[in-house]
């Protein structure tokens, strides 16, 4: 049997839905201002504690100590967070909701230049980075994915970020999503297979 044009596309609008509907769906982040490009490059939404003004907001054609071996931030932004040389106990850091016993991923990059930075994340009180003093594995490699999961205990958690030594390091495009439940992806799996099969039938 032939299919006229509105079967066609309807059949196209079922399989596009169920191939979205197989995708992991992409939640917005739970953190503001990650990638520090608010008002044209911003501390905003996060609490900065830089004693002497050692940790800035600088870009690939700022003060450059970051990006030294590419062009540009890994999220193809204009900015990041720089702990300079002096950001010895610099501390940067940003609060958001969570539901206690919810699985979180967090994910940020890093980017150690020169080598012989410290460096430590922590979400409330678990310790999800700590890259010691002196450290040099990162040295040269550009922006490094660091990515974790985090099970909340309480309704608020704390993002933290501390600069412990005397080195340029950069942190950029810091993001916080809740992970959804299998159960949840199952049920707009069917919703969207639902609306897909309720179209095609009132256009047949």
């Amino acid at each position: 049997m032939k299919l006229n044009l509105n079967h066609q596309l309807s059949l196209l609008t079922l399989a596009g839905l169920l191939a979205s509907a197989a995708q992991p769906l992409h939640a917005q982040s739970l953190l503001l201002n990650g990638s520090f490009e608010t008002q044209g490059g911003s501390f905003d939404n996060w609490n900065v504690n830089s004693p002497g003004a050692s940790l800035i907001i600088d870009s690939p054609t700022g003060n450059n100590h970051v990006n030294a071996f590419q062009s540009s931030t890994p999220d193809g932004g204009s900015y990041y967070a720089l702990f300079t040389s002096s950001a010895i106990n610099s501390t940067l850091d940003q609060a958001f909701a969570t539901t206690p016993g919810t699985q979180y991923d967090i994910n940020f990059y890093v980017n150690d230049p020169h080598g012989n930075s410290a460096l430590t994340v922590k979400a409330g009180s678990s310790a999800l980075l700590n890259i010691p003093d002196g450290y040099t594995a990162l040295d040269g490699l550009g922006w490094v994915d660091f990515n974790y999961t985090y099970q909340a205990t309480g309704p608020s958690t704390d993002l933290a970020f501390a600069g412990l030594s005397g080195s340029f390091l950069g942190v950029d495009a810091v993001t916080v999503t809740s992970v959804p439940e299998p159960g949840t992806v199952a049920l707009d799996s069917l919703w969207a297979l639902g609306l897909a099969l309720l179209r095609y039938r009132r256009v047949a």
